[in-house]
């Protein structure tokens, strides 16, 4: 008995098709959330907020991170 022989028989290859209707599913409906307009002021919110300075550590001027310094001593 091959192992193909055992795959069909089992009836395993249909969850490979379910898991790809679900992922396509998944895919679809996170694209129509992206681009619903209830959604605009959350996603304005979103957008600026790698540009917010309130979060800077305590001794840092905003707008500096850790990895934005040079450590090296030249």
């Amino acid at each position: 008995m091959s192992l193909t022989d055992l795959m069909s028989g089992s009836g395993a290859t249909s969850y490979a098709e379910w898991a790809l209707v679900l992922s396509i599913l998944a895919f679809l409906a996170i694209v129509v959330w992206t681009f619903l307009r209830r959604n605009r002021a959350a996603q304005d919110e979103m957008r600026h907020l790698p540009l917010d300075d309130d979060s800077a550590p305590a001794g840092r001027p905003p707008g500096r991170t850790a990895r934005h310094e040079d450590t090296r001593h030249v």
